[in-house]
């Protein structure tokens, strides 16, 4: 242990005390460290703003952790998506979800629609609007078609 303390130890003080005559300089290990930093890295980073800046050399790694973490979020937001068969199935009925009932209540709110649409037609140019109605929830009978047999389909 005192042989690595003695490596380290600063010259003796009659070396230092002749030193000048042989161009010995003698400085402290700060002065080493920024002559060092001074020779390798450019001015603009040792002067101005970047000079006090504090770095982390190991702020920016991933670790295992955290990449696994990442992909269980990656799958979760891939889980809330639906594939395109399910989507499809969406809008699928069965003939046990269909119901009269169901289908009267839009009815109603279409004949709410189409009486504002109706009150708004003025005039014959007015009766576009009634052309471009939403006719969604409507009850229509057929009167006439090429195919007899549709007539008077409800």
């Amino acid at each position: 242990m005192d042989s690595k303390k003695e490596k380290y130890k600063s010259l003796p003080q009659e070396v230092l005390s002749v030193g000048h005559r042989i161009g010995l300089k003698q400085s402290s290990d700060t002065d080493i460290i920024d002559s060092f930093v001074n020779q390798v890295l450019p001015k603009s980073v040792t002067e101005g703003e970047l000079r006090f800046t504090t770095y982390l050399l190991n702020e920016n790694r991933k670790t295992t952790e955290t990449k696994k973490e990442s992909k269980r979020r990656k799958k979760c937001k891939f889980a809330l998506k639906l594939t395109a068969k399910e989507r499809k199935s969406l809008f699928h009925l069965s003939k046990n979800d269909v119901k009269y009932e169901t289908f009267d209540k839009i009815n109603h709110l279409w004949h709410k629609y189409i009486d504002s649409v109706m009150n708004e037609i003025k005039s014959k140019s007015d009766e576009i609007k009634l052309i471009r109605a939403d006719f969604h929830g409507s009850f229509f009978v057929v009167s006439a078609a090429k195919n007899p047999t549709l007539v008077g389909v409800k």
